[in-house]
């Protein structure tokens, strides 16, 4: 199998004000993704998609391929991370090269490990689904204590008839980890929505699940960071 790494960022932020170049240990957070896609022997080539000029250039010096900039339609903040994927996908195709799919981690997520990446590429390809992504379990149930306002404006469970009394007891949910995604190459090609893929995940532990969209994200990842 042909997997092509990708990692893909901009330069605005919203939560956190150029936070995908915020130093981390003294180096840009997108570097420490982009190094650590650069050292998987399993993958044919990475690719870079954002808008920074700057970290543009820096991702080619340090061995990735050169598709072009980003363009300004996709660096908005309303973007879906599908169209980016599929605008890779296809200016990789554009060079001549091909592959069957794309494995794409996420700069905001530093604490992943190689062995998560595996992890989540081995459930994919054991699967053979169109999407892998990590998952962590829920700190929060929909079936125990996630509330939702009903149509009279008093609260109610938000699934499930309101007899879980124990957090144990409930069935097991999951959230969905900005981290590491394997896509297929078709999915990639003629998907229109994420979730409308046959998608499985690939659970990690909760320490490692954190992402940063915020000042107070920041402080956790680098608590976190240096201890690991």
């Amino acid at each position: 199998m042909k997997v092509i790494g990708h990692l893909g960022f901009r330069s605005g932020s919203k939560g956190l004000k150029g936070k995908n170049i915020k130093l981390l240990n003294g180096k840009p957070l997108f570097l420490w993704t982009l190094e650590q896609l650069l050292r998987l022997e399993y993958i044919s080539g990475v690719i870079v998609s954002t808008d920074n000029a700057d970290a543009y250039k820096t991702s080619v010096d340090l061995g990735a391929l050169d598709i072009g900039i980003r363009s300004k339609d996709l660096s908005g903040d309303n973007i879906a991370k599908l169209d980016v994927w599929k605008d890779s996908a296809r200016r990789y195709l554009d060079l001549g090269y091909d592959f069957d799919a794309m494995l794409d981690l996420d700069c905001t997520s530093p604490l992943r490990t190689e062995e998560d990446i595996s992890g989540v590429l081995e459930k994919f390809i054991a699967t053979q689904s169109e999407i892998s992504l990590a998952i962590t379990q829920a700190r929060k149930n929909p079936y125990f204590n996630l509330l939702e306002e009903s149509a009279d404006g008093f609260l109610k469970i938000s699934k499930g008839d309101g007899h879980v009394f124990a957090r144990q007891s409930a069935p097991d949910v999951y959230e969905h980890v900005s981290s590491i995604y394997v896509i297929s190459k078709d999915f990639l090609l003629n998907g229109e929505r994420l979730y409308d893929a046959r998608m499985t995940g690939y659970e990690i532990p909760y320490e490692r699940s954190f992402d940063i969209d915020s000042d107070t994200d920041w402080q956790i990842i680098n608590m976190l960071f240096n201890r690991k």
